[in-house]
């Protein structure tokens, strides 16, 4: 049920500071012809749904959603006791999309019109991001807590990330039903490796081998995506 993306590509303005960079893949679908007829319209599970109209500004709007997610600055507790763990990503470098992968489901919001679910890969050379670890300690009477803060480096990440373009019945001006994008998933699942300071204070768990700690460093850079879209899960407000 996957379709790739058309061959060509639209560049997508940069948003934020760092200036992140993404290729907008082309909104017409390429798909198994059973699937589609002349007139746009898919036929799944004997419901007959059409695609929605979705324009420039769309992509547009949907790529400017995972840019604000990538570019995020919050500081979450990403390992609770007893690592104490907290992580917060510093600066993201140009994160280029290689493919993305869309297909029509039915909207139950919106039985008309269907909404594309796109599931895009992404490269970047480079992550920043900053591991804080505050452990309490009983000292006599009083309990301090114990910061240490240590910066890592993703070098060379590869991921991807989920979403889609919903409809809604609401119309436009020109009687086109609203589009709304929306993120449910970020993930990296290769990191060609993570740098730290070898004399680091973080207290990191002792079953990690060396050979092991770039995965675990990974998985906290993608626990951390999980609790940002947990919290402030972007759906359409239809």
């Amino acid at each position: 049920m996957f379709g790739i993306a058309a061959p060509g590509v639209l560049k997508a303005e940069s948003v934020g500071d760092l200036g992140t960079m993404m290729e907008m893949p082309s909104r017409k679908l390429i798909g198994p012809a059973h699937l589609g007829d002349s007139a746009g319209h898919w036929k799944m599970d004997s419901v007959r749904i059409s695609r929605p109209n979705v324009k420039k500004d769309d992509w547009r709007n949907f790529l400017s959603l995972v840019e604000r997610v990538l570019l995020i600055n919050e500081t979450y507790e990403v390992k609770s006791q007893p690592d104490f763990l907290s992580f917060k990503l510093d600066a993201v470098h140009p994160v280029r999309l290689q493919e993305c992968q869309n297909f029509i489901v039915p909207n139950a919001n919106c039985p008309s019109r269907g909404s594309m679910h796109i599931k895009c890969r992404f490269t970047s050379r480079l992550f920043y991001a900053q591991l804080i670890q505050l452990r309490p300690l009983d000292w006599g009477k009083f309990q301090i807590k114990l910061e240490n803060r240590e910066r890592i480096s993703y070098h060379y990440i590869e991921g991807y990330f989920e979403g889609a373009m919903a409809s809604c019945c609401q119309a436009t001006m020109k009687g086109e039903p609203l589009i709304f994008p929306y993120i449910s998933k970020v993930s990296v699942d290769q990191v060609s490796r993570c740098t730290m300071t070898q004399d680091s204070n973080l207290r990191l768990p002792g079953s990690i081998e060396p050979n092991g700690l770039k995965n675990y460093l990974r998985g906290l850079l993608n626990s951390y995506f999980k609790i940002y879209l947990t919290e402030h899960l972007y759906e359409p407000p239809c």
